[in-house]
């Protein structure tokens, strides 16, 4: 079945987050796509921080778990925490040093649990959070409180920008897509967070280790064939963004307006629209706390 398709009943995180896509098996199995064509694109390194002997590990947003159980692997000596808002499914053997705690980030933070205690973290993973975070800032605030002195945080994201083959800016429909913006702003929503990551973590008094930036592209692009599976996944975004603009209610447009962009917008993000080389950039960026 399709994303998108109009026989489905999609089921819901049962939470008060942001979050506007569904989880449910079909949606587990898109998680599962996009993790591997990620993995093939990063040419198999899809860690990017320098860590070493990690005590502790967090992996928030960890979905069906498969990057939880990669870190597991990867550090056997390590306590790796997987966060999510619903419970991960069982796609997985369950590693011995891999525990799951069901809930909104920012919020069990403060809850006392003493698996996220201040200043007990020694990395951090945050990934595809684009459509769940609102207030970025805070956000990477606390993840700070929670990394020991010298501790790694990673944030892989999105900017929902269309580029072309120069990367410079596309604008398909500017009075929809500022539209867009604005609304998923007054929301809390950033829908050019990847682009923002620097400036957010160093708001957050982290240092910038590294960063990276990979295409997206929309179209099939014969001379980087690792992207091959990431395109089939980005031309899903347009019903991502449906997914968004029915979460979007607000009284500052009349309806007949808003049901005007969301066509126009959509419309210029499809496939049918673009040409080779234009894509969306997806930015890996890594910070690191002060040592004491």
């Amino acid at each position: 079945m399709e994303a998108g398709d109009s026989s489905r009943s999609p089921q819901y995180h049962d939470t008060t987050a942001a979050y506007a896509l569904p989880n449910d098996s079909p949606e587990h199995q898109r998680l599962e796509a996009q993790a591997r064509a990620l993995e093939t694109q990063m040419r198999g390194e899809v860690f990017h921080a320098a860590i070493s002997n990690p005590r502790r590990i967090v992996d928030i947003g960890c979905g069906t778990g498969r990057t939880t159980v990669q870190l597991a692997a990867k550090y056997p000596d390590a306590q790796v925490i997987g966060v999510d808002l619903s419970a991960v499914p069982s796609l997985y053997e369950h590693p011995r040093n891999v525990a799951y705690i069901q809930g909104e980030f920012n919020k069990l933070v403060t809850s006392g649990d003493e698996r996220l205690s201040p200043g007990s973290i020694d990395y951090v993973l945050s990934r595809c959070l684009i459509l769940g975070v609102t207030g970025w800032p805070g956000y990477f605030a606390n993840i700070g409180g929670l990394l020991a002195p010298g501790g790694y945080v990673e944030s892989h994201e999105v900017d929902i920008t269309l580029r072309d083959a120069n990367d410079n800016r596309v604008v398909g429909d500017r009075e929809a897509e500022e539209a867009f913006h604005y609304l998923a702003a007054r929301k809390g929503m950033d829908l050019a967070t990847g682009s923002h990551l620097v400036s957010y973590l160093e708001e957050a008094n982290l240092e910038i280790a590294g960063q990276q930036v990979y295409r997206w592209p929309i179209l099939p692009m014969p001379d980087a064939p690792e992207t091959d599976m990431v395109q089939k996944i980005t031309i899903q975004l347009p019903t991502a963004m449906q997914a968004i603009w029915n979460r979007l209610g607000t009284d500052v447009y009349p309806q007949e307006k808003l049901d005007e962009f969301r066509q126009a917008l959509i419309r210029s993000h499809e496939p049918e629209a673009r040409q080779v080389g234009d894509h969306y950039n997806f930015h890996v960026v890594v910070g690191r706390k002060a040592l004491d």
